[in-house]
């Protein structure tokens, strides 16, 4: 052949193999690592903010993302452009160990999100049913009257709602009110939630409307629902560092086979 490149990689075919599969490998390492992680992040914050409200209200001293909010909020203090969550991470059988689930009111929920009962029904105010968004469904291969294990008992599966909106498991959140804060407690004790979804009226600025509210509950925290997604990527400083060390490693392999490849064309 005339072609250098093409003769050198034709005269030596295992050294143009392996150059081939270490250079292939940094780049999986880094393409699949950072994208399915980002992916993802993404994807769970676009979920988060697709509520229907503008604005996310959560207690002092707690994380608003996540479901590591505590229930400190009393239900008593929203209006009807409030709709009170709860929210909690609970294990699961997932390649992070935990699972999102959100306690709602359903009719309330419903009427500021969008979601709508496709299959089956909504969930029994008091009882231990869920209802999944279709993607999930189809995940799991679920059913009306599938169970699904939360702290260790099964939930029945009352129906399936589009789109996804949220966590993808929503159940009563009187029952996880009754969780989290104690089946003895009384009606005032169990009255409260993790966080409010606020719905702003056409003509107001959600920014204005943010500083106002921040006016009065100094010590809150207050998210712009349409920054969720971005606070995702950022929330795991030690996921971050995680994926530049892969991003090192996968790039030092990369740049090691490229320098061997030519070590030994020019030997």
């Amino acid at each position: 052949m005339d072609n250098l490149v093409f003769s050198n990689m034709l005269h030596r075919p295992a050294r143009t193999l392996v150059s081939i599969t270490g250079i292939a490998i940094g780049v999986l390492l880094i393409v699949f690592t950072v994208g399915l992680t980002n992916g993802s992040l993404r994807e769970q914050g676009k979920r988060e903010a697709n509520v229907g409200a503008e604005l996310f209200f959560c207690a002092s001293g707690s994380s608003c993302l996540g479901g590591a909010g505590s229930f400190q909020l009393p239900v008593s203090t929203r209006n009807s452009s409030v709709v009170p969550l709860g929210q909690v991470s609970v294990d699961a059988n997932t390649a992070t160990g935990k699972r999102l689930v959100d306690g709602i009111v359903f009719d309330e929920y419903a009427k500021m999100s969008g979601i709508q009962i496709v299959e089956g029904r909504q969930f029994e105010p008091n009882a231990d049913e869920v209802i999944v968004d279709t993607a999930f469904q189809r995940q799991e291969k679920l059913k009306i009257g599938s169970t699904l294990k939360i702290w260790e008992r099964d939930f029945k599966v009352a129906g399936f709602y589009e789109p996804a909106s949220g966590a993808r498991i929503k159940m009563p959140l009187l029952t996880m009110q009754k969780q989290i804060l104690g089946a003895e407690s009384s009606a005032e004790e169990l009255a409260k939630v993790s966080s409010f979804l606020i719905k702003i009226k056409p003509g107001y600025s959600e920014d204005q409307v943010g500083e106002n509210i921040q006016k009065v509950f100094e010590k809150n925290q207050l998210i712009l629902t349409k920054d969720i997604p971005e606070l995702y990527l950022n929330s795991l400083p030690a996921l971050n560092i995680f994926l530049n060390v892969i991003i090192g490693v996968a790039a030092t392999i990369s740049a090691l086979v490229i320098l061997l490849t030519m070590y030994t064309t020019v030997t």
